[in-house]
């Protein structure tokens, strides 16, 4: 295709203001890579598709698309034997299944017009509903991304020990700093935590007073941070039960990953169905906004002959 010509008829801002209709970055990413083409039957198809989402945009009871979010890059992954999905990654598959489904169930819906509906099946029938895995994933992943508590009994136990283990050593060590002479004490300093041990800062004088391991200094040196003798037990088994949750959370994330690895070919084919979806919406309402009709298109064999 000659690109100066497709300069001249300002094909790039036209794309672009139809990629603003988009409700996806993966939407409008394809729109925006879209070239002339004379297949007429892709022509054809395309033109059929737009009119039966206008169509279902203007019904009476609207169609509006959900955002399809950018998975593809961890589908990609996920087709890889030991990968393992981050919480944050399994949440974004919870939103692709919950869109997958509810944009099936919309394209579906019998009180839309029956015409639309046929002529969009090919796509809608790409869409997947897997409550199951919806219900799995939101058991056990946050909405921030984070193993929830809940996500198995051992994870449960373990944070709750660990709770209570860190709530009593930061108690300990409190008793510790009010026990020091005030001139080793540091003005409105409170327990920290430095290279993963829960410490208290001490003027640099004070450290031999107080013993123990000295984990870090302020940036001036004046300040040492020790963690106390009778601190390094209670330090240690919150170590140990940091590195069993750490384990457990791991086990999940991998547990949940491979749930969904059989299903990575439908998943992707599903986001891809929403990205199709998503970019014969924007057309329509590119269309519907600057009040556009569907062409006549002439026949190529009649041209030639006339």
């Amino acid at each position: 295709m000659n690109r100066h010509a497709l300069d001249v008829l300002e094909l790039g801002p036209v794309l672009a203001l139809i990629a603003e209709r988009a409700s996806s970055s993966l939407g409008a990413a394809r729109i925006r890579a879209l070239e002339p083409t004379t297949d007429r039957a892709w022509i054809d198809r395309e033109l059929t598709r737009v009119t039966a989402a206008r169509t279902l945009l203007q019904d009476e009871i609207p169609w509006t698309p959900d955002a399809a979010p950018d998975l593809v890059r961890p589908l990609a992954r996920l087709a890889i034997g030991g990968t393992v999905w981050s919480g944050q990654e399994l949440r974004t598959a919870l939103v692709l299944l919950a869109v997958s489904r509810q944009t099936r169930d919309a394209l579906r819906d019998e009180r839309r017009p029956a015409v639309a509906r046929a002529i969009l099946e090919d796509l809608s029938g790409r869409l997947i509903d897997a409550r199951d895995l919806e219900s799995r994933i939101e058991r056990a992943i946050g909405d921030d991304g984070a193993v929830r508590d809940d996500a198995s009994p051992l994870l449960r136990r373990v944070r709750r020990e660990l709770a209570g283990a860190e709530g009593e050593l930061i108690a300990l060590l409190e008793r510790v700093m009010r026990s020091l002479e005030s001139h080793y004490q540091v003005p409105d300093a409170s327990v920290t935590v430095r290279n993963g041990r829960y410490v208290i800062p001490v003027r640099r004088e004070g450290a031999r007073m107080v013993g123990g391991i000295v984990q870090d200094t302020s940036a001036t040196g004046a300040t040492l941070f020790i963690e106390p003798p009778a601190a390094v037990e209670a330090g240690n088994r919150i170590r140990e039960l940091e590195t069993e949750e750490r384990r457990e959370v791991e086990r999940i994330l991998e547990e949940l990953t491979a749930t969904l690895r059989p299903r990575q070919p439908a998943l992707a084919d599903a986001l891809d169905a929403l990205v199709e979806l998503d970019m014969l919406a924007a057309r329509a309402r590119f269309a519907i906004d600057y009040g556009c009709a569907v062409p006549e298109l002439a026949d190529p064999r009649r041209l030639r002959h006339s």
